[in-house]
């Protein structure tokens, strides 16, 4: 568990690693896909190239920011979330004496 002196910081630079992690492989996997697929999308000459610059550019300027904007809540979920378990653990404590 997390105690009080845990920095908030690096929890949420844990957690912003963990996301951009995450959206890294996604990208990665879903221009994969685009390039071995090799359909062309609503049947007009748009090329596969195209395409991931498409999402390559709306995961660089869309997706990245909600990244951090997530992993802040997250964070603030996450510390929520650890106050109330010690405090069940401390009631939980009580009781058992």
């Amino acid at each position: 568990m997390l105690r009080p002196q845990d920095n908030f910081l690096k929890m949420y630079f844990v957690i912003v690693l963990l996301s951009a992690l995450y959206q890294t492989l996604y990208w990665y996997v879903m221009l994969k896909w685009w390039w071995t697929a090799e359909i062309n999308i609503f049947s007009q000459d748009i090329t596969i190239q195209q395409i991931s610059t498409t999402m390559v550019n709306k995961g660089l300027f869309i997706a990245l920011p909600l990244v951090f904007v997530t992993s802040l809540f997250v964070v603030i979920l996450l510390k929520e979330l650890f106050k109330r378990l010690q405090f069940l653990a401390d009631t939980y404590e009580f009781y058992k004496k």
